[in-house]
């Protein structure tokens, strides 16, 4: 019985759908962005006075999205997107510590290849005339290594900063976001036009990040391995989450239009946990220390775009 009204809930809509001559909508959309990541470890569970900060940068990019919405009603509809990036160009990390243990004040900057960029956005949409109002979901996932790169280091005994030379692989990171999120968008039709800002907003997000650190490699009497690895877990959440967009549609007089389209996000305030994982691998065996800390951790990002799309 329970299968069998599951059944009649999505037939419904489905019946109506073809009655009703409503038809998938897909839109193909070619991007430029660019934007950033940050990594921050917390001295007070706050972004004030950080202990260290890492940007990861998202350099200027290309991206393609499939977008593809399903009219149930004439007033609601549900709407499916999936991204994928590539960079035009391998950015610059850089990554700041200030005033832990006799450190004053470290900066180094690495060469940064961000190696994965994909997002996946659901979305439920009810349309009162020229207004409309979302309920949705964004999955963001972004990874990035380090390779390289130089470092300068003050101690409190010394006045003389610490030059240092990296090379190789010395640092991996991701970040996966879940966020939830409310929105609206309005439509003003002008002859030969339709323009339509959009404001999205999420008080509440999840983000869990791995960092994983490299240390140098170990050449004694010909040999080649790796020193130790440490690995940060975090896990944040809360923060706000604002999306901003306005959209330009040429409508034509096939059924299929073009427009252009921009928009910038920000997801900025989560807090949450650590865990580290350190991996001692110049003894025998390995030894694993895990070392759960609160409140120190915090994720957040920014990112804009501006594209251009086909809509059938």
């Amino acid at each position: 019985m329970c299968r069998f009204l599951a059944l009649l809930a999505l037939w419904f809509p489905l019946l109506a759908t073809a009655q009703s001559g409503f038809r998938p909508q897909t839109t193909t959309e070619l991007l430029f962005v660019a934007g950033s990541a940050y990594e921050l470890v917390l001295r007070n569970g706050s972004y004030v006075d950080p202990i260290s900060r890492l940007i990861w940068p998202i350099p200027p990019s290309v991206a393609a999205e499939l977008t593809t919405k399903l009219p149930w009603t004439s007033w609601t509809a549900t709407t499916f997107a999936l991204q994928g990036l590539a960079p035009v160009l391998p950015g610059t990390m850089i990554d700041e510590d200030w005033n832990t243990g006799l450190l004053e004040y470290g900066r180094s900057v690495q060469v940064a290849l961000l190696t994965a960029h994909w997002t996946a956005r659901l979305e439920q949409e009810l349309s009162l005339g020229p207004l409309s109002f979302m309920a949705g979901g964004l999955y963001r996932w972004t990874s990035w290594d380090g390779w390289g790169g130089t470092g300068s280091y003050l101690y409190s005994y010394s006045t003389v900063p610490v030059e240092v030379q990296f090379s190789g692989l010395l640092i991996s990171y991701r970040q996966l976001w879940l966020i939830p999120y409310l929105g609206a968008s309005w439509n003003l039709n002008f002859t030969g036009l339709q323009l339509t800002p959009s404001l999205r907003l999420g008080p509440w997000s999840w983000c869990f990040d791995a960092d994983n650190h490299f240390y140098p490699t170990d050449r004694r009497n010909g040999a080649s391995k790796q020193l130790a690895t440490i690995t940060f877990l975090d896990s944040t959440r809360g923060g706000v989450y604002v999306q901003g967009g306005l959209e330009a549609l040429f409508p034509t007089d096939n059924s299929w239009a073009w427009g252009f389209r921009s928009a910038c996000e920000v997801n900025y305030g989560t807090v949450g946990d650590t865990w580290v994982t350190n991996s001692i691998m110049d003894t025998p065996g390995t030894t694993h220390n895990f070392l759960p800390e609160t409140n120190v951790a915090g994720s957040w990002y920014y990112e804009a775009s501006i594209s251009i799309f086909l809509k059938s």
